[in-house]
């Protein structure tokens, strides 16, 4: 299974690529705790500033188009294909 890291504030997380744990999930796993509300990208309570590499992020309204461009994402419905930057 490909592995990512993940650089929260400064701090590396290395992560097995995973369909089924989302970027809230995998932070949540190493002790990160990120404001949440729905869990499925509807609210957008979780929304965090992806500031390199890519995710694929499969929302359901809790963001809007301007926000993304600006590089803004939802953890709770997002998964890194590469190594990420993250600040929480």
């Amino acid at each position: 299974m490909p592995k990512h890291t993940i650089k929260v504030n400064g701090e590396l997380i290395d992560c097995a690529y995973n369909q089924d744990l989302s970027l809230l999930g995998q932070l949540e796993q190493v002790g990160y705790r990120i404001p949440r509300g729905c869990g499925i990208g509807c609210c957008g309570v979780c929304k965090l500033r992806l500031s390199k590499g890519q995710v694929v992020m499969d929302h359901k309204g809790g963001i809007s188009d301007q926000d993304i461009e600006q590089g803004y994402i939802l953890p709770c419905c997002s998964y890194p294909t590469e190594d990420i930057e993250i600040l929480v």
